[in-house]
């Protein structure tokens, strides 16, 4: 074969290649281009490997380990943010599908395949398959920039599972009064909603932020909202021990709301907690977050949380109702000066 004849083989290989992976003209993303994941190393605060929306205009998402998160993100908000057609979110399932078994980089080089995929016409497609609406929670959540510090390993959840209460009202409300916690301080809730099935979601979303942070030694130190960690002493002979410690944030305030596709209504609720007596200050966690935006470690980690009980928030909203991935922002309740 001539050298003129090998190069312009090669270059309708390398044509053939670069086209696979850009989305062609034809398909309709909505107000949406290119829905594909970048398989990364080292980012927004995750150690290793991992996977983000390569477009982070449409698709604001940090990196997460689990490939899962994103392409549920991403169909997600091919949904309900970019209004794409019911073929483009079916064919982001698909793609979604054929990505799970996969590992590593072979798992975005699969949904990158899949959702590059042209669908079928509307004329030689098969009738639509009624698909249940899916519904995206939004939670913005704000720590206070004040932590109280309790001796020994304390477990967050079981005092918020003990007194973060429906009252039984609707329009919803907790169960008020102020309840004793370690070294003489106390705990009190407030809430509010529209519909009381609001609370689960927030109950939900609060325990997340502990599951996601409290014991994560790879997250930066500066996104650990709640933490167990030891505190190092030296003793009068000089030899080093040490005391474990249990930070929480001396408040939080959790705003949900959701929309429901197909049905015209949404929801809406808010609630905070507030311990006495705050003995240290997040003053480094609170700047860190002013400047990372949405796409923190922390706010990936507990929408992964809040995903593991889709199958259970899913079932208070409406009967065939699907829970998409939920969009977590978070902050602080106050500046440090």
């Amino acid at each position: 074969m001539s050298r003129i004849a090998t190069l312009s083989t090669l270059a309708l290989l390398a044509q053939s290649s670069i086209a696979g992976l850009i989305p062609r003209a034809d398909q309709n993303f909505g107000k949406c281009t290119n829905p594909t994941i970048a398989y990364v190393e080292d980012q927004d605060g995750m150690a290793g490997f991992g996977y983000k929306p390569a477009n982070l205009k449409d698709f604001p998402h940090g990196a997460s380990a689990d490939i899962v998160a994103i392409t549920d993100y991403i169909c997600s908000n091919l949904q309900n943010v970019c209004r794409a057609p019911a073929a483009s979110y079916e064919l982001c399932k698909t793609a979604s599908t054929t990505a799970k078994g996969l590992k590593e980089k072979a798992a975005a080089d699969a949904f990158n395949a899949a959702i590059t995929t042209t669908p079928p016409s509307p004329s030689s497609a098969a009738p639509p398959v009624a698909t249940p609406s899916l519904v995206t929670p939004k939670y913005s959540i704000h720590f206070s920039k004040e932590q109280v510090n309790f001796p020994g390993t304390i477990d967050p959840k079981w005092w918020f599972d003990q007194y973060f209460l429906d009252d039984g009202g609707d329009p919803a409300r907790c169960k008020s009064g102020s309840h004793k916690m370690p070294e003489g301080r106390l705990l009190s809730f407030s809430c509010s909603g529209a519909d009381r099935r609001i609370i689960p979601f927030m109950k939900i979303a609060l325990n997340a932020a502990v599951t996601a942070t409290i014991d994560n030694t790879t997250m930066k130190d500066e996104e650990r909202f709640f933490k167990h960690w030891n505190n190092d002493f030296k003793d009068d002979e000089g030899e080093p021990f040490s005391v474990a410690v249990t930070t929480f944030p001396a408040s939080v305030e959790i705003d949900v709301a959701i929309d429901i596709p197909n049905v015209g209504s949404a929801w809406s609720g808010s609630m905070k907690y507030s311990i006495t007596e705050p003995t240290s200050n997040g003053c480094k966690m609170c700047s860190y977050l002013s400047t990372a935006g949405t796409t923190t470690s922390a706010g990936v980690k507990i929408a992964e949380v809040i995903s593991e009980t889709k199958d259970v928030l899913a079932k208070l909203v409406a009967p065939g109702a699907a829970l998409g991935m939920a969009i977590v922002t978070l902050g602080c309740l106050t500046n440090c000066s």
